[in-house]
């Protein structure tokens, strides 16, 4: 890491507004030894203020976060799949453990190194919002094209909503499927002015 930003503070005039701090660590047991922010505070009134806005609890090898606290207790994990490239799951509500303990390290490993996640493990992500154990979890799962963008958003509820591509890689519309039609929520038309 070059020059990692410790301390922000802003100031109107010469009275403090805002200081936002970035705290880091190398706990083996936090983030395997890697360099890491371990949490975020931020005050509107000087250092004797500071709160925790953030605090990541576990990050796997690559450092990617697998579990993080807002400062209201809330707790996130993240599942990472596509050669630990990108989140396919944010489950707000259940600890980095419960979610292990219902799919598995072996599931979440593999998924995590796949290229392209298997179809039957993003459907076993997808089951979680059934299961009895994380019931208070709320589960959202995505897909990606790699170094395009995210192909599918599905949300706690279950809905998912798509993401389509031009032949170039620009987003071209978003759209929901009900009852078998789809249904555009967003399109987008690229328009270039010749100089």
């Amino acid at each position: 890491m070059l020059r990692p930003v410790i301390e922000e503070i802003t100031y109107n005039g010469t009275m403090e507004t805002q200081r936002i701090k970035n705290n880091y660590t190398n706990a083996s047991t936090i983030t395997n030894g890697l360099i890491l922010p371990s949490s975020i505070q931020s005050s509107s009134s000087g250092t004797g203020t500071l709160q925790t806005e953030v605090t990541f609890d576990k990050y796997n090898a690559q450092g990617k976060p697998l579990q993080i606290t807002l400062k209201n207790g809330r707790i996130t994990v993240y599942l990472w799949s596509y050669n630990y490239q990108y989140p396919i799951a944010e489950i707000k509500n259940a600890t980095y453990e419960s979610v292990k303990a219902a799919l598995g390290e072996t599931l979440i490993n593999r998924v995590a190194k796949a290229t392209t996640p298997a179809t039957a493990d993003i459907t076993t992500i997808n089951n979680l919002r059934s299961n009895t154990a994380l019931k208070a979890a709320l589960i959202t799962t995505y897909t990606y094209k790699p170094l395009v963008g995210m192909l599918t958003a599905t949300d706690p509820s279950g809905i998912t909503t798509y993401y389509d591509y031009d032949s170039f890689g620009r987003l071209k519309e978003t759209y929901l499927i009900e009852g078998g039609v789809k249904k555009i929520v967003q399109s987008y038309n690229y328009h270039y002015k010749n100089q």
